[in-house]
């Protein structure tokens, strides 16, 4: 190292910085660059060409399910259910890079779980009723994770609000709302919270 001296056209200068030791520092950018830098050997004046990509660094990640956004959200998955897939997305979208997810559910009690790169799929719910965390990992210059919390359960489809849907109250006067759901909900919340 110490025989080469490392030199960078100044058209890569708006991308990063170049020390004649050869230390390269990379800029913000915000979108992918290639930049070239040329290492000279002292003796024998032969060079060595190495091109570099910088990316930018990662400001958002999201993971969806479809096309909804489910950041910090908790998702149902019913015990019917077959199987629900979750992407990662990373923006600006050159720096999804690896994905690393993890799911709280080790030992798989609540369902089967297969990563393929940034796709998470879950598949055969057990018919046991539970929360299970997903977080979902990048690093691409600047860390970032995305936890998803997914409800194992039977869950309501819908509500019906039984009469009157609209009343008008005067001060120091009550009525008692009711409704019904149509399907079960989940085993550990029955009935209906107002």
């Amino acid at each position: 190292a110490k025989q080469l001296t490392w030199e960078m056209s100044s058209e890569f200068e708006p991308f990063a910085t170049i020390t004649k030791a050869g230390k390269i520092t990379a800029k913000k950018v915000v979108e992918k660059s290639r930049i070239q830098v040329v290492g000279t050997l002292t003796e024998t004046q032969e060079k060595i060409v190495y091109l570099i990509d910088i990316y930018p660094a990662v400001t958002q990640l999201e993971v969806k399910k479809g096309d909804e956004i489910v950041n910090g959200k908790t998702i149902l998955m019913a015990f019917t259910d077959d199987a629900m897939t979750l992407k990662a997305a990373a923006y600006p979208v050159d720096t999804l890079g690896k994905v690393t997810w993890t799911v709280s559910d080790k030992k798989g009690q609540y369902a089967e779980y297969a990563i393929d790169g940034d796709t998470l799929t879950i598949s055969n719910p057990r018919g046991k009723a539970g929360v299970v965390t997903i977080k979902a990992t990048i690093d691409a210059g600047v860390k970032k994770n995305i936890t998803v919390k997914v409800q194992f359960g039977s869950f309501a489809r819908t509500v019906q609000i039984f009469e009157p849907e609209k009343t008008t109250l005067r001060s120091g006067e009550s009525i008692v709302l009711s409704g019904y759901v149509s399907d079960p909900i989940v085993v550990t919340k029955p009935g209906l919270t107002w």
